[in-house]
């Protein structure tokens, strides 16, 4: 769904209801909630430059085409508290480790995670892009 379209939807929707502010702010509580959290789930250069990278490095190393987003499809795994976890330690880890971490070996990716905890989700993240590709 795209998330603009659906806000100008909403957002006329809102002013041509019924003078009810109760229904309006409940239906307005919701509808934000909801769109922040789908925005949280979508990764890109503004809020986890670090993550699209990765997985452009991902992409790249796999003969595809850089891309500007990429939508995580589960909520129930990803929030932003654990992407912004994973962001800030892919941007303290050395080069090669960030390349071993998205592109390398699994077992040398393993003692990564060891050090930097925060990476076990990264790397699931960089498995579903991987598996996506293939």
């Amino acid at each position: 769904m795209n998330l603009e379209n659906f806000k100008q939807a909403y957002l006329q929707t809102i002013s041509e209801s019924a003078n009810d502010s109760d229904l309006k702010n409940y239906i307005r509580s919701i509808v934000e909630e909801i769109m922040t959290e789908a925005e949280a789930l979508i990764i890109n250069k503004n809020n986890y430059p670090t993550i699209l990278k990765a997985i452009n490095l991902i992409h790249m190393d796999n003969g595809f085409d850089e891309v500007d987003s990429w939508k995580l499809r589960s909520t129930t795994k990803y929030n932003p508290e654990n992407l912004a976890a994973i962001e800030d330690a892919l941007k303290t880890i050395s080069d090669e480790d960030f390349e071993t971490l998205t592109i390398g070996d699994m077992d040398d990716a393993k003692i990564i995670v060891k050090k930097y905890p925060a990476l076990k989700i990264a790397t699931k993240i960089f498995d579903a892009v991987f598996n996506k590709l293939g």
